[in-house]
């Protein structure tokens, strides 16, 4: 059975290190998709405008060394992270369609450069508030009111303990 078209969480089970056709150097990565245990195989190539992308991909699944020799021999025993892999049909070089996996992505999580922290994330959302108050009039639409409990983090108190209402926390 093919893999179809389509991002899959998967792992690498595999791996060598060999030449291309034309006698440029290549990784090949087999990966074993996580639900459905079919396998495919990833082509990374190291020219100067693909370089930086396989050793990214690399990364994602989780080597953290810096000699290519450690997938001569087989995988590397810290390549152990869920991915998530890209697969498209692409034709060859005699222009057949062939299924292939076109990217590697790490897994998990939103991808953002740099986190707010507490501090920078209350002068954030007091900066909003007036924007998201001023939208919510013109829209006449509010947010539906949630029955999910606050969490104790976004539950907001005095120096005494006590719980401030929404129209008393001082931000």
């Amino acid at each position: 059975m093919m893999v179809p078209i389509g991002t899959h969480k998967a792992r690498a089970i595999d791996c060598a290190l060999g030449m291309t056709g034309t006698g440029k150097e290549q990784i090949g990565v087999l990966f074993e998709l996580s639900e459905t245990a079919e396998r495919i195989t990833w082509y990374g190539y190291f020219t100067d405008g693909t370089f930086e992308r396989t050793i990214e991909s690399l990364r994602y699944l989780g080597w953290s060394g810096t000699d290519l020799l450690a997938f001569r021999s087989g995988l590397p025993s810290e390549c152990v992270n869920e991915v998530e892999i890209v697969v498209e049909d692409e034709p060859d070089q005699d222009g057949k369609l062939r299924r292939k996996v076109r990217w590697i992505n790490g897994s998990g999580g939103v991808a953002i450069k740099e986190t707010l922290d507490d501090g920078q994330a209350r002068v954030f959302a007091a900066r909003m508030r007036a924007k998201v108050a001023a939208l919510q009039a013109k829209t006449g639409v509010a947010a539906p009111r949630s029955s999910t409990p606050k969490l104790p983090s976004q539950v907001a108190t005095n120096a005494s303990g006590e719980v401030l209402a929404e129209d008393e926390i001082p931000f």
